[in-house]
């Protein structure tokens, strides 16, 4: 949905190939491990705690395995 309606941003105001092809064009672009790899308990009990509210609220699992 985000590109389609940028596109039609970009024809309203006339953009043209060049501007296109730097807002395609990646930008500082990293490589990253999955996310579970970054998690251990200790800092799964900390956002559980920071959110816990929404856990309970919209029954999130509080397992990082799921």
């Amino acid at each position: 949905k985000f590109p389609k309606d940028f596109t039609r941003v970009l024809d309203h105001v006339g953009a043209d190939e060049r501007v296109r092809e730097a807002i395609r064009a990646r930008h500082n672009e990293s490589r990253h491990e999955p996310w579970r790899d970054y998690y251990n308990d200790a800092l799964a009990k900390q956002g559980y705690r920071a959110y816990q509210r929404d856990f309970d609220r919209f029954g999130y699992s509080r397992s990082i395995a799921a």
